[in-house]
């Protein structure tokens, strides 16, 4: 029996993906390329919702879905393919980092052959001082746990052989030109490994408390319910248990994995002690918020992200705690939600955006450690400029792979080619079907079309059934559907959903740019160029509608909980 694949195609808007973007939907996955600032395509595996919640609704872009009939066999192997690309990738980025990190580990040995400051991640979570005895009972307990299968003594011994191993590791460069993921791991990773894994157990041993500052809560959620409480309790039991076998573990990376669970597991306790839920801030250092959006629209966009984030954290909330005990995965989830709950709470004070973040936000609050040895390094200059080569060498053999081209290696020509790979065959493909809006037909020539259908955009959604209704939708400043998020450059007029009166408009959203850009030539000084910016690139964004080309739709500042539901 046939499986089906859908093939989405997005609409063109101004910003990222200009020209239109695709997509491959199985399951209820999403797979798609990114053009990554370093110019990389990069594959991202979103859910259907979120795909949809940030084309359709965000970014106003209606998604035409053209749904393919492959045989099961095919499906198997461009699930398998897919999948292994995206954990290839994310292999590939762990190693440049990798990489970049050599370099300014031996930037630092040339300046300095003993001594260096050392990142400890999830260690300033903690009020640490080497040797200085704490009050964490948490940590206590696992410590004691740890004690009595390792034997009195263990963690003054295993932190002296692990210092011993770090003051003589030696200390190279990678030196093979050729690109390879599964490397092994390099001198800064084993150096920060080895950093630690000594931290880990030094905190073990020392018990000390969290600082004041590491712990988030929202004073709005209701307390601990019995059974809440008694998941809690459960999982802290798991944990202790787990923790303490973490220094025996073959596993490289444990010393990271014992700093943030002793972190999370004093959290945890802290949250049975006051009975309500509290959470590591995992907010990365330094994180900074983008600009908010118009006043006009303001008031609603914080009471949308107010109803969203208390939508989310209530049912991360029913899933981590709604059964015996909570999942590592989705402790980690009510972590990142309580933290966007709380970081909203704080800009609706504080009068400031809320800061952007990743799916899971992963707490890895840093300690700077001075006071680790390393073995004396004389050739940290020479390895220095070996470093930096290795880099670049994996950047250059990584931009042949997967480089953007935009033409010949692209969000579409890629996905074709995982497709026609796992339907055995490789049809040459002329160029021009590696245009977004073409490749649909492609396949549909391919492959047999079970269904077509578009997903429709926030704005399309708004009622039109009168001509001043339709008037009020086809300007910025009447629309009901259109909430400008700060990011869309100047115009008055939509002109995606007519064709008829596309020239006019356009005319007049291109005499708009062009006047709001000659402001911003007055107002540079005072606003960084945002409006001289937004004016001139509304005007360029004009000039395709004078020829019947509609590409800009205007972006979304937030969704409604209810459109999301919708969604579902």
């Amino acid at each position: 029996m046939p499986v089906t694949v859908d093939y989405l195609a997005v609409e063109a808007n101004e910003g990222y993906a200009a020209g239109g973007h695709v997509a491959l939907r199985l399951d209820d996955t999403v797979y798609h390329l990114q053009n990554a600032d370093d110019g990389l395509l990069r594959l991202t595996r979103d859910p259907t919702l979120a795909f949809r919640l940030q084309y359709a609704l965000f970014e106003n872009r209606p998604i035409h879905v053209t749904r393919l009939a492959v045989d099961p066999a095919t499906a198997d192997r461009l699930r398998s393919a897919l999948t292994e690309r995206v954990m290839r990738e994310a292999a590939d980025s762990a190693r440049l980092a990798a990489l970049d990190a050599d370099v300014a580990l031996f930037a630092a040995l040339a300046q300095d052959s003993g001594t260096l400051r050392l990142p400890v991640r999830a260690a300033a979570y903690f009020r640490f001082a080497p040797q200085a005895p704490g009050d964490n009972a948490a940590v206590a307990a696992v410590r004691e746990r740890f004690l009595a299968s390792a034997g009195a003594g263990a963690l003054v011994r295993r932190s002296a052989a692990l210092r011993a191993q770090l003051a003589a590791l030696p200390l190279r460069p990678a030196d093979d030109d050729t690109w390879d993921w599964a490397a092994a791991a390099t001198a800064s990773t084993r150096v920060r490994e080895l950093a630690e894994q000594i931290t880990a157990l030094e905190i073990l041993a020392a018990a000390p408390p969290l600082r004041a500052d590491a712990l988030l809560a929202d004073p709005g959620a209701p307390p601990l319910s019995p059974a809440e409480r008694a998941a809690l309790t459960a999982t802290a039991v798991q944990m202790r248990g787990g923790l303490a076998a973490l220094p025996d573990s073959p596993r490289p990376d444990w010393g990271y994995a014992l700093l943030l669970g002793l972190a999370r597991l004093t959290a945890i306790e802290a949250s049975l002690a006051a009975g309500e839920i509290r959470v590591l801030d995992a907010w990365p250092a330094g994180d900074v918020a983008p600009a908010l959006p118009p006043a006009r629209v303001r008031a609603d966009f914080f009471a949308a992200l107010d109803a969203q984030t208390a939508s989310v954290l209530a049912r991360e909330r029913a899933t981590c705690l709604g059964g015996a005990r909570c999942a590592a995965y989705d402790y980690a989830r009510l972590e990142s939600a309580l933290n966007r709950r709380a970081d909203l709470l704080r800009a609706v004070h504080d009068g400031t955006a809320p800061r952007g973040s990743p799916d899971l936000l992963p707490p890895e609050r840093r300690l700077w450690r001075d006071d680790l040895a390393l073995a004396p390094h004389p050739a940290a200059a020479a390895d220095l400029g070996a470093a930096r080569h290795a880099a670049l060498a994996a950047r250059e053999a990584l931009a042949r792979q997967r480089g953007y081209r935009l033409v010949t290696r692209n969000c579409v020509t890629e996905l074709l080619a995982l497709l026609d790979a796992a339907d055995g065959r490789a049809p040459a493909r002329p160029a021009w079907q590696a245009i977004p809006f073409v490749s649909a037909d492609a396949l549909a020539a391919q492959f047999p079309v079970v269904r077509r259908e578009t997903w429709p955009s926030l704005r399309a959604a708004a009622p039109q059934a009168t001509w001043s209704a339709w008037l009020a939708e086809h300007t910025t400043l009447t629309a009901a559907g259109y909430r400008p998020s700060g990011r869309d450059s100047t115009f008055l007029f939509f002109t995606d959903d007519t064709v008829a009166a596309r020239p006019l408009f356009g005319a007049a959203n291109l005499a708009v740019g062009l006047a709001d850009g000659t402001v911003g030539l007055a107002t540079w000084p005072f606003d960084g160029a945002r409006r001289l910016t937004a004016g001139f690139k509304g005007a360029l964004f004009s000039l395709p509608e004078l020829a019947f080309v509609s590409l800009r739709k205007g972006t979304s500042a937030y969704v409604t909980e209810e459109e999301v539901e919708a969604m579902r």
